[in-house]
């Protein structure tokens, strides 16, 4: 199993494609989560089980992925920061892109 960002009509069309991959699920166990427990992440958590996001809830996601990154940043372990950083940095690139979507379809999980 894996963690994805899935991009349907005018999502997809905003960021060129329907499909993110985010980490398989065994990464996001060992690396996102704990991550995320550390941060006090709310959005970012649900990624696991899977979650719609919403136009609304866009700004939150973001931030929590921008937090996300300074944190990797600073202390994930060497051999996989670039890694990690890259999958973070192309996720967030696609919301940013999907704001102005009027209602984008979003789910992540």
């Amino acid at each position: 199993m894996s963690v994805a960002a899935l991009f349907e009509g005018p999502a997809a069309e905003a960021i060129g494609c329907e499909y993110i991959p985010v980490a398989t699920e065994a990464v996001f166990e060992e690396l996102w989560v704990p991550a995320c427990g550390t941060l006090g992440l709310r959005w970012v958590p649900c990624f696991q089980s899977g979650i719609p996001i919403t136009s609304e809830d866009l700004p939150d996601v973001i931030d929590e992925l921008d937090r996300l990154r300074c944190w990797v940043a600073d202390h994930a372990e060497v051999d996989t920061r670039q890694w990690w950083l890259d999958r973070i940095d192309r996720l967030r690139s696609a919301l940013h892109r999907v704001r102005d979507v009027a209602e984008p379809d979003v789910w992540i999980g």
